[in-house]
C-alpha cells in the first residue's frame, strides 16, 4: 500500500504495510467463507446470506474507516513530535 501513499505519509509507512496485510487477510477470509457457504448451503439460502449480517461491503467500509482514522492519528502524532523536537 505504500506506493499509493503520498510522500507526506512517509511516517506511517510501517502502518500502511500492516494494513496491507489486514486487507489481504480480510479478502482471503471473505472468499474462504463464501466458498464454504456455497458448498454447505443450498443456493437459495446462500443467496439470502448476503442480506443478513455484515456483508463484504460493510466489512470493507468498516476496515477503510478504521484504517483512515488510525493512519491519520499516527501521522498527526508523528508530525507533532517532529515539530516539538525541532524547537
Amino acid at each position: 500500500m505504500n506506493r499509493y501513499c503520498p510522500s507526506a505519509a512517509a511516517p506511517v509507512a510501517d502502518v500502511a504495510t500492516s494494513f496491507g496485510y489486514v486487507w489481504a487477510g480480510l479478502m482471503f477470509a471473505s472468499a474462504a467463507l463464501n466458498i464454504a457457504l456455497a458448498l454447505w448451503l443450498d443456493p437459495k439460502s446462500w443467496g439470502a446470506r448476503r442480506h443478513v449480517g455484515l456483508g463484504r461491503g460493510e466489512q470493507r467500509s468498516a476496515c477503510f474507516l478504521y484504517q483512515y482514522g488510525w493512519m491519520t492519528t499516527v501521522g498527526r502524532s508523528s508530525r507533532h513530535s517532529r515539530r516539538t523536537a525541532s524547537t
